[in-house]
């Protein structure tokens, strides 16, 4: 009996095979970019959350401590205080100390017992680990000038890589504050952390001559930040890029030099390693190019501007071509998503009445006159 008679069908032929798996291939090409977009863009809507928990952090220390914010010359004092004669007991034994003089990050978490880790080791990686932004894949596996507390550090290596940078020029105080003194106290460490905010200048937290602005009367403040505080951001998407091996590496110094773990120049300033660019390749403005010879040669963008889902948003030398998009939390508690261009705004990055020195216009991504005076 035939098919036709019996209502049976024959098996499918080699080319109606080839077809079914031509049009599943064809459905997967289109599904799976439009699935990964949607799995990043939840990534980045978790990241815009963990950013904002900690603007309303930001604001509860500044309410309890008079508008001080934490940093190196606030909470940070008490770590400088002992600078040079730090050694491993002293660092794992000072559970309400930040555990870098730049972190801003512990003071919002009220880090004052050792609940959060045994050591300064287990308190700086938990920080970064619960601080992580979804989208940041990766880690560090070299630790940069080893601190006296290294040996702590090697059993939790690698770590995951920094997810959330504040602009430095939001710490350090102006030029004119060299001999302020904050309360009757300073160098007393009973009462720097978190409650009281007793500070002094240190000298080696002032601005170095050679940087590109002034802020001669700044002093770290939320309401010393800008006369409008949802132009100015607190904290944003940002990874530190130092190539040592093709390796990320960690600054986990008790006491780092001009930026540590927390903090690095503003995305205004061509030569940041976290938001900065390789030299020669073109910046925001016409005529202009990167000078700087920075170690990430551009690698960063692709961990700073992080949030994309087009494969073209991941380069990692030029500006121009980055279609990465970074989140920002700004210090009124509101987070926005700001692609490369906008991100380079000076405004954004340096106090009101912050000055860009006229010999340093060609260090920006974006054009100013010389004395540009920051709104």
């Amino acid at each position: 009996m035939s098919n036709a008679v019996s209502g049976r069908r024959g098996a499918f032929t080699l080319i109606e095979l080839l077809v079914v798996v031509a049009i599943i291939a064809l459905l997967m090409s289109i599904m799976l970019p439009s699935l990964t977009c949607a799995r990043e863009g939840a990534r980045a809507a978790r990241c815009g959350v963990l950013l904002r928990s900690l603007g309303n952090g930001l604001h509860a220390y500044a309410t309890e401590n008079a508008d001080w914010l934490p940093g190196v010359n606030t909470t940070g004092v008490a770590l400088s205080e002992y600078r040079g004669v730090f050694n491993a007991q002293i660092l794992r034994q000072n559970h309400q100390w930040p555990v870098q003089t730049y972190d801003w990050i512990s003071p919002l978490l009220r880090m004052d017992s050792a609940d959060l880790g045994r050591n300064r080791a287990e308190r700086f990686v938990r920080v970064q680990n619960e601080f992580a932004c979804p989208s940041q894949y990766n880690i560090d596996s070299v630790i940069y000038q080893p601190p006296p507390d290294v040996l702590d550090f090697r059993p939790l290596a690698p770590f995951r890589a920094i997810s959330y940078l504040q602009s430095v020029w939001f710490q350090h105080w102006g030029e004119k504050q060299r001999s302020i003194v904050l309360g009757k106290n300073k160098g007393s460490l009973q009462n720097i952390y978190p409650e009281t905010c007793v500070s002094g200048f240190d000298g080696n937290n002032n601005h170095r001559v050679n940087w590109e602005a002034l802020t001669p009367d700044y002093v770290s403040k939320l309401t010393r930040v800008g006369s409008d505080a949802a132009r100015k951001i607190a904290a944003a998407d940002g990874t530190r890029y130092l190539p040592a091996g093709g390796d990320l590496d960690h600054d986990v110094a008790p006491t780092p030099g001009d930026y540590g773990s927390f903090t690095c120049a503003g995305a205004w300033w061509s030569g940041g390693t976290a938001w900065g660019a390789k030299q020669g390749s073109k910046t925001w403005w016409d005529g202009g190019t990167v000078t700087y010879n920075q170690p990430g040669q551009g690698q960063n963008l692709a961990l700073s501007y992080r949030h994309g889902c087009s494969a073209r948003g991941r380069v990692t030398s030029t500006v121009r071509d980055n279609l990465g998009q970074m989140n920002a939390l700004f210090f009124d508690g509101h987070v926005k998503r700001l692609s490369d261009r906008a991100s380079r705004e000076p405004g954004y990055w340096y106090p009101t009445g912050t000055r860009i020195k006229s010999g340093a216009i060609i260090e920006g991504m974006t054009q100013v006159g010389p004395g540009f005076v920051v709104p």
